[in-house]
């Protein structure tokens, strides 16, 4: 296991008329973990940490069923598209990956946003930030947003 600088999972029951909630802690990163995402159709639940990696978990035994690995920089956001089984991760490295969920283990693209989000601007304190910040897809999955410092972008497909 990795060290104790992770994710809080929590878990609750009901107790008679009260709510008790099971504190476990999954320590599976060796980085603070920046982002969760929970997929109630297979209990699984994700998470992405500043050691750029990202654990696909089964939420029953709180094990690692596969790690993703990819990113050049801290993940900072996470989304899961139900339809097409895919995760996007937004990452500091300027990329969004996708992850196809059901073989656990491929990117199935890499979207260069970096070259989107680069600017003429050569003002030093503004400088030239191409981090993702966010990503998120659409109601019906056929576009990715994301944002970064100062911009927002779509991706649509076809």
């Amino acid at each position: 296991m990795g060290a104790l600088t992770s994710s809080l999972w929590t878990r609750s029951k009901r107790n008679s008329n009260s709510l008790v909630f099971i504190f476990l802690i999954i320590a599976e990163h060796n980085l603070p973990v920046r982002c969760l995402n929970y997929d109630e159709n297979t209990n699984r639940f994700i998470s992405a940490s500043d050691d750029m990696h990202i654990n696909i978990y089964d939420a029953e035994s709180f094990s690692v069923i596969t790690p993703l690995v990819g990113h050049s920089d801290i993940i900072s956001c996470l989304d899961y598209n139900l339809n097409a089984n895919l995760l996007a991760s937004a990452s500091f490295d300027g990329t969004i990956k996708l992850w196809d969920i059901r073989s656990g283990k491929s990117c199935v693209q890499s979207l260069d946003v970096k070259k989107y989000l680069e600017t003429d601007n050569k003002d030093p304190l503004l400088g030239e930030d191409s981090s993702v910040w966010d990503v998120a897809f659409s109601g019906a999955g056929d576009n990715i947003i994301c944002g970064s410092e100062r911009r927002s972008l779509i991706f649509t497909s076809g």
